[in-house]
């Protein structure tokens, strides 16, 4: 297993990024060159916080051995720690990747944090499918905050960036509890399980790579907690 990636990782893995004070850096998907469009075969351990937006064409990932197809209207929200083997950007693929300093991000919303529910949910279902309407909005705001990465010469540049990145997260956590699909309370044994599961791994997967020490620390079989996490 590598090093985990951080911001800084992201800053100088991608020729397209345009970064801030390593506070945050955004990358258009339009302009990733052909020969880092496919990743296969590797295991890099994410340690950022961010969003992947897709608005034409497609982008396949694999996040903790699980598959995911991001296409229009489609997000990925990266939150804690994950482990990626595999990632691919169609041709014609267009959006941007958004990408946080954890203090950061911290101090821009730490006075009105999301429910701990729904953080544990985004862990389970990390791509989210918005409406037309939502995910304007929220796209309208990553292009503006693109767009400004390359006014240096603004006497005010720190606090636009505040700004449109805290109404960012807001209108992206305000998009979520607007999607139907997205329960915020664990309602089955499936999903109270999967949910525990998420909360273990996420503190014993650098020293416990067994199912069997996650399934019998659940009291559960190892095909229960298969089944839970599909």
């Amino acid at each position: 297993m590598k090093h985990p990636f951080l911001l800084q990782n992201f800053i100088e893995k991608n020729d397209n990024v345009k970064s801030y004070e390593n506070k945050f850096a955004v990358v258009d998907l339009s302009k990733i060159s052909s020969n880092k469009r496919q990743y296969i075969g590797f295991e890099q351990l994410l340690e950022i916080r961010g969003v992947l937006m897709v608005t034409r064409g497609e982008v396949n990932i694999v996040i903790d051995s699980i598959p995911y197809d991001l296409t229009e209207n489609r997000i990925l929200i990266l939150e804690g720690q994950h482990i990626v083997s595999r990632v691919y950007f169609s041709d014609d693929c267009a959006g941007h990747c958004l990408i946080f300093d954890n203090d950061y991000l911290e101090m821009l919303v730490h006075e009105g944090k999301p429910p701990r529910e729904l953080m544990t949910n985004i862990r389970l279902n990390p791509v989210i499918e918005f409406s037309n309407d939502d995910f304007a909005v929220l796209r309208g705001v990553i292009e503006r905050i693109y767009a400004d990465l390359i006014r240096s010469n603004h006497a005010f540049l720190s606090g636009i960036f505040d700004n449109a990145l805290r109404i960012f997260n807001y209108e992206l956590w305000n998009a979520i509890l607007n999607n139907r699909r997205i329960k915020i309370d664990a309602e089955t044994p499936y999903e109270q399980t999967a949910a525990q599961f998420i909360k273990l791994l996420h503190d014993n997967f650098r020293t416990r790579h067994e199912l069997s020490f996650y399934a019998a620390t659940l009291c559960v079989s190892t095909v229960f907690l298969t089944r839970a996490m599909k």
